[in-house]
């Protein structure tokens, strides 16, 4: 097949994903099959999952870069729905919001995505890509599911007296990070020689960071990451 043809069916793959899995989601919000904060990290997880399609695309042409495609019609989407044309009753709104306003889409789902651009451009088939979207996606994707259900050990975060997050999230944000390391490197076939040192000082980093950063952590984690690294 020819490159060019088999990066737009990749884009369309990963586009056909990513619809599913929102629509999914918005239906089970709607039918009550799930709470909204489950929903949001569904959504979530599934967004740095996104990383998994990578080997679909061929470098051997310039559509490569398509696998931003995606994460740059959704920076775009997320902006206007959430600041120019706001709608607590948007599906987008209703599964990716913490509280149900349209505003928020402009915080972490919004700086979620131009996380996921940058590392489509720049780390496309990295390490570093692969330890960003594990920590981003999976790591911080379910550790505010447990830090909420179970609220052991407390302490402030950046953002305000009223911003805590807790030992119990900051500890799944360090397993997951590791394993969505894992899952990924499976998926996009990276070597079979694991630097154990390397992943543990990225999950340690990136831990910190998202304990430190309150709800700004979607873009602060690949600083840690990065800065782990060199």
């Amino acid at each position: 097949m020819e490159p060019l043809h088999q990066n737009i069916l990749a884009c369309l793959a990963t586009l056909v994903y990513i619809k599913v899995v929102v629509g999914a989601c918005d239906a089970a919000l709607a039918h009550k099959v799930v709470v909204q904060d489950v929903s949001r990290k569904i959504v979530h997880v599934a967004a740095g999952s996104w990383a998994l399609f990578w080997p679909l695309f061929n470098e051997e042409h310039w559509t490569w870069q398509l696998n931003v495609a995606i994460p740059a019609v959704y920076s775009v989407q997320l902006f206007a729905k959430g600041f120019l044309f706001p709608d607590p009753n948007d599906p987008d709104v209703r599964t990716m919001s913490r509280s149900g306003k349209p505003i928020e889409l402009c915080q972490g789902p919004l700086l979620f995505t131009l996380v996921m651009l940058y590392c489509g451009l720049y780390q496309f088939k990295t390490s570093a890509g692969v330890y960003i979207m594990g920590a981003v996606g999976y790591g911080d994707g379910i550790a505010p599911l447990v830090g909420k259900r179970f609220p052991f050990g407390k302490y402030p975060t950046f953002g305000g007296r009223n911003e805590f997050k807790t030992f119990a999230g900051s500890m799944t944000m360090f397993m997951f990070t590791i394993l969505g390391i894992f899952a990924l490197r499976a998926g996009i076939g990276a070597p079979a020689l694991i630097d154990w040192v390397e992943i543990l000082g990225v999950a340690t980093s990136a831990t910190v960071m998202e304990g430190l950063t309150g709800k700004w952590d979607n873009p602060a984690i690949p600083f840690a990451v990065l800065l782990a690294l060199r």
